[in-house]
C-alpha cells in the first residue's frame, strides 16, 4: 500500500480509538432555583391526591450499556477508515492504468507498410541486425522471468538500430525508429509485430508474461534471422555489372 494511504488509515485509527477510550460524551449543567420571595410560601391551587394505586407502576428507564456505546462507535470508524482507504487504493490504481495507458500509446508505433517508412537502408547495415537478432536469441535463454526476458531482447534490438547509423527522425521514439529499420529489411513483418507486442504486453501489461510467450518471441527472432539470412544470400548471388 502506498506511504500516503498508510498514512490516512493510521491517522484515522488514531482517531477512532482515542475517542473510544475517551468514553461517552456528557453535557451536564448546573441546577439553578430561583427564590424571588424568600421566607414566604403560598399555599397551591388545590391539594395534591395520593397516587392511585390502579396506576401500574412505572419502570425506571434502562440505561444503555456505555460497552455497547464504545462498539458501534468502533465499529463505525474502522468501517469509515476501510472505506476511505479503499478509495484511495482505487483511485491510486485508475491513475496508474491511465498512465500505463498513455505511455503504451506513447511507445505504440503507428502501422505502416514494409518499404514506406522512409529509412535508407543499405546492405552495410545488414551484418549489426543479423548479430543483434542472434543477441536477441541470446537474451531469452536467461534465467530471468519471460518478461524481463522479451524486454532485454528487443532492447538489444533498439541499441543495433540506434548503431546502424541511420538518421532517425525527430519525432520518432526508439521503437518506432527500431521497428523501421526492420521494416526496411524486408523481412517478415507479422515477425517483427509479434515481437513488438510481446514488448508492450512485458512493459505495460498487468497480466505477466509467460514460458509460450518467450517461445513466440524464440519464434518471430528465428523468422527475422531467416530473412536477413536470405538478403544476405540473394546479394551475394546477384550478377555483377561489368564495365565493357
Amino acid at each position: 500500500m502506498p506511504p500516503a494511504v498508510l498514512a490516512v488509515v493510521g491517522l484515522a485509527v488514531v482517531v477512532v480509538l482515542g475517542s473510544a477510550v475517551a468514553g461517552p460524551w456528557v453535557v451536564t449543567g448546573r441546577h439553578v432555583s430561583w427564590d424571588l420571595f424568600p421566607g414566604q410560601s403560598f399555599p397551591t391551587s388545590a391539594a395534591q391526591s395520593p397516587p392511585s394505586s390502579n396506576h401500574a407502576a412505572v419502570s425506571p428507564p434502562v440505561e444503555a450499556s456505555p460497552v455497547l456505546g464504545v462498539v458501534a462507535r468502533v465499529i463505525v470508524g474502522l468501517a469509515a477508515v476501510a472505506f476511505v482507504a479503499l478509495l484511495v487504493v482505487v483511485t491510486v490504481g485508475l491513475v496508474r492504468r491511465a498512465r500505463a495507458a498513455l505511455e503504451q500509446r506513447a511507445a505504440e508505433p503507428e502501422p505502416m507498410a514494409p518499404g514506406t517508412d522512409g529509412v535508407d537502408l543499405d546492405e552495410a547495415h545488414l551484418p549489426a541486425l543479423r548479430a543483434a537478432v542472434a543477441r536477441a536469441g541470446q537474451h531469452l535463454d536467461d534465467a530471468v522471468p519471460p518478461g524481463d526476458a522479451v524486454i532485454s531482447a528487443w532492447v538489444a534490438l533498439e541499441r543495433a538500430a540506434e548503431q546502424t547509423g541511420v538518421p532517425r527522425a525527430l519525432a520518432a521514439t526508439p521503437t518506432e525508429f527500431t521497428v523501421a529499420v526492420l521494416d526496411a529489411t524486408c523481412v517478415d513483418a507479422t515477425a517483427i509485430r509479434t515481437l513488438l507486442e510481446l514488448y508492450l504486453a512485458a512493459r505495460f501489461s498487468d497480466n505477466p508474461l509467460d514460458a509460450g510467450d518467450v517461445e513466440r518471441a524464440r519464434t518471430s527472432l528465428r523468422t527475422l534471422a531467416e530473412g536477413l539470412e536470405r538478403r544476405r544470400s540473394a546479394t551475394d548471388v546477384a550478377p555483377r555489372v561489368t564495365e565493357p
